[in-house]
């Protein structure tokens, strides 16, 4: 869970390829998945800490349902009241489509497939298998694919919010959670 707001690299890095999608559904869509840890860690006892929503079957079944619900009901007034955002403007790009679907979709996937090149435990292929799927993990090493990605994902992001920073201040927290 550490590691989670390095996704967000894959948000903005996918918004900034494609400008017509979600940045909102994105940034859920690609952390959804983490919010499985906590519980996982306590119903099995500290022996997974990843399991339905780190699956590829859970990432485009259930974390994407939860993205979207999270993206449409919760997302909106949490971030407009924090940040202080046009709630009109963040509700219109939270509204439901089936584009947003397809986006929290590619959240979710795009959360797993990073995080099978570096964790020790990767369960894709649950509820098939429990075991882990480690074909994926950088140089067959975990450890140090647990610095090496993380490291390169954290300097992709921060290369991104610096650019969105030269763009000028004045309407960052906009541009960095509304699009």
């Amino acid at each position: 869970m550490p590691y989670t707001p390095i996704h967000l690299s894959i948000a903005y890095l996918a918004r900034k390829i494609r400008p017509s999608l979600s940045l909102p559904a994105l940034i859920v869509g690609s952390m959804v998945p983490d919010l499985e840890i906590p519980f996982v860690y306590i119903i099995t006892g500290g022996q997974y800490g990843r399991l339905i929503l780190h699956s590829f079957v859970g990432a485009a079944m259930f974390a994407t349902l939860l993205s979207v619900a999270l993206t449409v009901f919760v997302y909106s007034p949490v971030i407009s009241h924090i940040f202080k955002l046009d709630s009109k403007i963040l509700r219109k790009r939270c509204r439901f489509s089936w584009s947003l679907v397809a986006v929290c979709f590619f959240g979710g996937l795009s959360h797993v497939s990073i995080d099978a090149l570096h964790h020790q435990y990767n369960p894709l292929l649950f509820p098939f298998s429990i075991d882990s799927f480690d074909s994926l993990v950088l140089l067959n090493d975990w450890t140090l694919a647990s610095v090496i990605i993380p490291v390169v994902f954290l300097l992709l992001l921060i290369f991104l919010i610096i650019e969105e920073i030269r763009r000028g201040t004045n309407d960052i927290w906009y541009r960095l959670l509304v699009g």
